[in-house]
């Protein structure tokens, strides 16, 4: 199957007592040690640290060995750090290596360090069997480094999980030759009017590609999906010619599927055509853009949320232009969550404290009049469980999960609402990934920062315009908290500036600098901390400019000084490596110099007044 994948170095080894760090140098040497592994690309000429061995594919669990980026940079070190997906656990290391489970995911994060600077890269690792419950795909790895996925520039040879030949007769679907997910698989069509029938059944939900290659010249062979009943028409691939056939990325669930390969024109009793499945978990967390298809507008929120202070408006969605206020407030980001247990999605608004508080529902309910669209806590309601239902040319109609019989749809005054089923164009909607959104978030979660205040996880105002005294900026987010709380540092970090601020309200202040790079930039993030409760050096009296902080130190208290209102903390990322103020202003922070605090905190549960 032709896939495009990030891509790392992997050799194997399987867990044994005492296992060592085997002191490899190059790759070519890593290839002889373990002639079992797949060749891979590497990137920018950096070997990248994680090396597998493949000699027994159903072992578990392995092990990942670190080792040197690169042969000739003796001089550096390297770290390598591996967290659970979900759960944010760290994994232990026992001599830099790592013990994974089979069936779980985990994030890693790469580093090695010289003289001059502090090179990281990092992304999702995935280990997963198959269907057959007995190969581990190796290749499923995503890895993100700067600006780009790096599997969008390099392709990998992978194996495949075994090699199945059509059976004949299986010109019925229920005849269909059984097959199973990332098989090699081969057939013939030996006439027009002949046609082949595959049957695949998949234990997880998740996303699968079918592919269909190797067609004959002079022939034109065409695919399609039907349900488990053999008669419902999915998915398919007609395109013209020999060119290879593909039914992308499209949403499946643990059930039974049917695959018909038949002949547009052409066929051949002796070339074989070449069909593989490959099934994928669904990603959870991915941020997108919505369009609609008859508008050619985004599906945006009302005054982008407004999700912040005691003001919590309940806003309502409609489209318009990704050049709008809301569009630049968030108010176009949706993050699409999956529940795997029922099968559904929530779409979740990033401008409500980054797509973790509100979620799209249906105002009064689907038996109301209007069934429009807005904002409302996530409560489970099954207005707000959607079905991504994807079509023929890529849009995807957006169902409800317990009445499928009503879509998301756009009226004449531009509001998104429930409407029951017509098939209009304006009933559908094209998906696209915010992909630098995507990477940087992905990028700042390994971080593992810890949250600045211990055992409180409040939140009163969020990041972006908020309705306080107008429609302004809010260039952190507000911790309420008592006055003089212990403020801890959530990373390493050096005092980059601090004191008092009239002008803006800021209060007493307190500025560091952090040794984590901004997504995409050389530039390290820095930290504001405001409205505290004394000046940081009363605090901490031996403090000077490019002293060193180490995580979890105190680093402040929380006061509400300035123009404040109540206690409470106020916490911003800069990416620009100002201090407070930009040109001179306070009023100069904008979201192109100021990023989300809660990308960096993906797995803290949090509450909002």
């Amino acid at each position: 199957m032709k896939r495009i994948l990030c891509i790392l170095l992997l050799t194997v080894m399987v867990l044994v007592t005492n296992t060592a760090v085997f002191a490899v140098d190059s790759l070519e040497e890593k290839l002889e040690k373990y002639p079992t592994a797949t060749k891979m690309e590497y990137v920018n000429e950096k070997e990248l640290p994680i090396v597998f061995d493949s000699a027994n594919m159903s072992d578990m669990p392995y092990i990942i060995v670190s080792y040197k980026w690169k042969s000739d940079c003796s001089n550096e070190e390297n770290s390598v750090r591996i967290f659970h997906k979900y759960t944010g656990e760290e994994q232990p290391s026992v001599q830099n290596s790592f013990t994974l489970s089979l069936g779980e995911e985990y994030t890693f994060t790469c580093q090695y360090e010289n003289n001059q600077s502090v090179y990281s890269y990092n992304g999702d690792l995935v280990i997963a069997a198959s269907d057959t419950g007995s190969y581990v795909g190796l290749e499923n790895i995503i890895f993100v480094a700067n600006d780009y996925n790096v599997s969008s520039k390099a392709s990998v040879i992978t194996k495949s999980a075994g090699t199945k030949n059509e059976s004949e007769p299986n010109n019925t679907f229920s005849t269909a030759t059984i097959t199973s997910d990332d098989y090699d698989n081969y057939g013939t069509i030996s006439s027009t009017s002949d046609v082949d029938w595959w049957k695949i059944t998949f234990n997880r939900s998740g996303y699968a590609n079918f592919w269909l290659g190797n067609i004959p010249s002079n022939c034109n062979y065409n695919i399609a999906l039907y349900d488990s009943t053999g008669t419902n028409l999915l998915y398919y691939s007609y395109k013209s010619g020999n060119a290879d056939e593909l039914i992308s990325m499209c949403p499946v669930s643990a059930a039974t599927y049917y695959i018909k390969i038949f002949s547009a024109s052409g066929s051949s009793t002796t070339s074989r055509y070449h069909m593989r499945i490959k099934w994928y978990p669904f990603v959870p967390d991915i941020v997108y853009t919505i369009k609609n298809v008859a508008k050619g507008e985004y599906l945006t929120i009302k005054d982008a949320c407004n999700a912040s202070d005691i003001n919590l408006t309940y806003s309502y969605a409609y489209i318009t232009t990704n050049t709008s206020n809301d569009a630049k407030n968030n108010g176009q980001r949706m993050r699409i969550n999956y529940d795997a247990s029922s099968s559904f999605y929530t779409i979740a608004p990033t401008c409500s404290y980054n797509g973790q508080h509100r979620v799209l529902d249906v105002y009064d309910g689907l038996s109301s009049s209007s069934r429009r669209i807005w904002t409302y806590q996530n409560n489970g309601a099954e207005e707000e469980h959607f079905v991504f239902e994807k079509q023929a040319d890529n849009s995807y109609i957006i169902s409800f999960k317990n009445n499928s019989n009503y879509v998301l749809d756009v009226d004449a005054n531009k509001n998104v609402y429930a409407n029951t089923r017509n098939g209009n164009s304006s009933q559908r909607w094209i998906l696209t990934e915010d992909t630098n959104y995507n990477n940087a978030e992905r990028t700042y979660r390994t971080y593992n920062w810890s949250w600045p205040l211990s055992n409180n996880f409040r939140l009163s105002s969020s990041f972006g315009y908020r309705y306080v005294n107008g429609y302004k900026f809010h260039n952190g987010i507000d911790i309420p908290a008592d006055n003089k709380t212990s403020v801890y540092c959530p990373t390493q970090a050096t005092y980059s500036n601090w004191g008092y601020d009239r002008t803006y309200g800021c209060g007493y202040y307190l500025v560091i600098e952090t040794s984590n790079k901004v997504y995409n930039s050389s530039q390290n993030i820095k930290l504001l901390f405001q409205h505290l409760y004394e000046d940081a050096k009363t605090t901490n009296s031996n403090i000077e400019v490019g002293n060193n902080i180490s995580k979890g130190a105190v680093i402040a208290k929380t006061g509400d000084t300035g123009t404040s209102g109540s206690y409470h903390l106020h916490y911003t990322v800069i990416t620009d490596g100002s201090d407070v103020f930009v040109n001179g202003s306070y009023s100069h922070r904008s979201f192109s110099n100021t990023e989300q605090p809660l990308m960096f905190y993906p797995y803290t549960t949090l509450t909002y007044n």
